[in-house]
């Protein structure tokens, strides 16, 4: 199932161990309620083009002491400036997502749907500021944005529709005589996505949503290459309701990759890590991950080669 990487299953034989379960799953359903994040009074403003790109920590957007210039793809000519986080930052929106956990993984799944659905709604509502980011960023071509944006604004819609079914726990058969099984699909804790800067919008909400709508809360690190988008992206869902803390950005500068991705990584707070990109990059991930053992979800490039022939469509083939 699509949940599998994001959530823990648990399996238990004996009567004596399924009674404190069922107590457990029975106490779910009468744990307070979450109140939902207010919509930023600058939710869709605060980036205006010119300003400095913020982090979102905390539900927050917060400009960082150090920043690093965004430069145009096309000419090379500076965009904007963006927050840099450093190890201090990387502290801070861990422990807020270590505290959101603590409530978040305890919500009803229809709270995360309807949570998810505002998203998509948002999706639609701000497609042309979207727009505006990606293609200034990426200089993808509005044939190509179209084609992720609808992708991204389905896939809300769809990892909605699945919460209620991927939340469900399992009573399996057992051979021994009298025994029962319980299979509760439990969420791991603070997940780090790392998410690159092509197809922005549907590689970074994917990037979300999954270990959100499974109760997890979420360190994303955006690309320096895109940040406008991915704030973009943090922006709707917390325009949707996503409680403060739940869904953490930062970027970097490029000199600071390294220290910034150790820490993250090292951090004995971040339960799994989520990453796309460049496979020598997700090398050297799996290598931290692997130190530390700690599970990751690796989706890395280079294996997407294509053959162009004379007569072909170069525009259609480009996109």
């Amino acid at each position: 199932m699509w949940n599998a990487t994001y959530a823990e299953s648990h399996q238990y034989y004996t009567l004596p161990e399924l009674v404190p379960i069922v107590l457990k799953v029975l106490s779910l359903q009468h744990t307070s309620k979450v109140s939902l994040a207010k919509e930023s009074t600058n939710s869709s403003a605060a980036f205006d083009g010119k300003s400095t790109i913020p982090i979102w920590l905390d539900g927050k957007e917060v400009v960082t002491a150090d920043t690093f210039d965004v430069y145009s793809p096309l000419n090379q000519s500076k965009l904007y400036s963006c927050s840099s986080a450093n190890e201090d930052d990387v502290s801070l929106e861990i422990q807020s997502a270590q505290k959101a956990f603590l409530t978040w993984s305890q919500t009803k799944p229809h709270i995360r749907r309807d949570i998810f659905l505002r998203a998509a709604d948002e999706y639609k509502r701000r497609k042309d500021e979207l727009r505006n980011y990606s293609l200034t960023e990426t200089r993808a071509s509005d044939a190509m944005f179209n084609v992720e944006h609808e992708a991204a604004y389905q896939a809300c819609k769809d990892v909605a529709g699945l919460i209620q079914i991927a939340s469900t726990g399992k009573m399996p058969i057992v051979s021994a005589e009298g025994g029962s099984s319980a299979v509760l699909n439990e969420p791991f804790g603070v997940v780090l996505g790392i998410a690159p800067w092509n197809t922005p919008n549907i590689l970074g909400i994917r990037a979300c949503l999954q270990p959100l709508a499974m109760g997890n809360t979420l360190i994303l690190k955006g690309p320096e290459a895109a940040p406008a988008t991915y704030w973009g992206i943090a922006s709707l869902l917390h325009a949707a309701g996503l409680p403060a803390g739940c869904l953490n950005t930062l970027y970097h500068r490029t000199q600071d990759a390294s220290k910034i991705t150790n820490a993250l990584i090292s951090n004995p707070m971040i339960k799994k890590i989520n990453f796309t990109g460049l496979t020598a990059v997700g090398s050297i991930i799996a290598s931290l991950a692997g130190k530390h053992l700690k599970p990751l979800v690796l989706e890395l490039g280079g294996k997407a080669s294509a053959i162009i022939c004379e007569d072909a469509d170069l525009g259609l083939a480009a996109v």
